[in-house]
């Protein structure tokens, strides 16, 4: 039997938690749009946050290489994205509407606002996941595009990184502006924002004592941040009539 070295054997379980705990905190967001059948007080913006950011760090990885299980990483978020939109569309009001004069609630295409309307207004507020499939390929073909002509690039290579973990950094935002515009955090998970901040606490540390490219030290900085600002929007707002803990 090969010994194996118990610094060796943490490596391997950061790495798998580092690949799949990203996706965790939204297990209980999924199921509560799920049973509730109402995407609530949540976001849909946060999947757009996140989808461009891991777009924008697998051709950061090309020009950049870094830790694999980073870039495996992004390929899990992204699927976890689709499945967490793929739900707040089944529930979406109009969807449901629609369904309710078909005799049942399943997922039927809607008259509502599509992509291809090219309507800022309704950007990100779809109906059918097709459409937000479609603009994520847009948006990935674009930059693949610019990417293969300018990856010799420093200067752009550098910069499309921070964008990314700036991006992702930003996470919290559509979600902290949703609790204050409502002033409610009903219909959010708060299960979904302590994941965030375990997973995010967790996250940079594994950063720095990898000593990642520092534009992901900054991004898990930034996260725990407005992590600990939602959780004290969730204390603020308990007393009001709208908000919960989900």
């Amino acid at each position: 039997m090969i010994p194996i070295k118990w610094t060796q054997l943490l490596s391997w379980i950061a790495k798998v938690i580092v690949i799949g705990g990203g996706v965790v905190p939204y297990i209980p967001q999924y199921r509560e749009i799920d049973r509730n059948q109402n995407v609530g007080g949540f976001s849909v913006y946060v999947c757009l946050v996140l989808i461009a950011a891991n777009v924008l760090r697998i051709y950061f990885w090309f020009g950049h290489g870094f830790e694999l299980p980073l870039l495996i990483q992004s390929f899990v978020m992204l699927s976890a994205m689709f499945a967490l939109l793929r739900v707040c569309c089944k529930y979406s009001p109009m969807n449901q509407l629609h369904s309710v004069e078909l005799g049942n609630l399943r997922d039927h295409p809607s008259n509502g606002p599509t992509f291809t309307d090219f309507n800022w207004n309704t950007f990100w507020q779809w109906d059918n996941l097709s459409d937000y499939v479609i603009c994520t390929l847009v948006f990935a073909f674009i930059i693949g595009g610019v990417t293969y002509m300018c990856v010799n690039s420093r200067v752009y290579v550098e910069s499309l990184g921070f964008i990314a973990v700036a991006l992702e950094a930003c996470l919290g935002v559509p979600q902290f502006l949703e609790n204050y515009y409502s002033k409610s955090t009903l219909g959010m998970s708060i299960y979904m924002i302590i994941g965030w901040l375990i997973g995010d606490i967790g996250k940079t540390t594994y950063f720095i004592i990898m000593q990642t490219p520092i534009q992901f030290q900054l991004c898990g900085s930034g996260q725990v941040m407005f992590d600990l600002l939602i959780l004290g929007q969730v204390g603020y707002y308990h007393g009001n009539m709208n908000s919960g803990f989900q």
